[in-house]
């Protein structure tokens, strides 16, 4: 899954460690204007996930500002992500981050 994002121009992928342990990784891409989506270029923060015990050290905050000094180094203005909602947690960082609400996803389980 990883492996194509970690190789590719327009992604970046940031692991975060203590000393050999993975505690955590964020997937930031570019998205190209294509015929139907007719905005500009921007960036999307696909994952970013860190394990529970190193959750409120600031780790996802570092990968935070990596990602977005990345997106500026590339004149990426504009970042989205989806969070589920029910991620209080997730819901709350990204919203104390300034992100704000663009749009609804519908399900229903058949």
């Amino acid at each position: 899954y990883l492996r194509p994002a970690m190789e590719a121009e327009n992604s970046l992928v940031l692991v975060a460690l203590e000393g050999e342990l993975v505690v955590g990784y964020s997937y930031s891409f570019i998205v190209e204007p294509s015929s139907l989506n007719k905005r500009e270029r921007y960036g999307n923060i696909h994952d970013m996930f860190i394990t529970t015990q190193y959750r409120r050290k600031g780790i996802a905050n570092i990968m935070f500002s990596e990602i977005t000094n990345w997106f500026h180094s590339n004149n990426i203005n504009r970042v989205e992500l989806d969070v589920i909602t029910q991620n209080q947690g997730a819901s709350s960082f990204w919203e104390k981050l300034g992100f704000k609400d663009l749009n609804r996803t519908l399900y229903r389980q058949i």
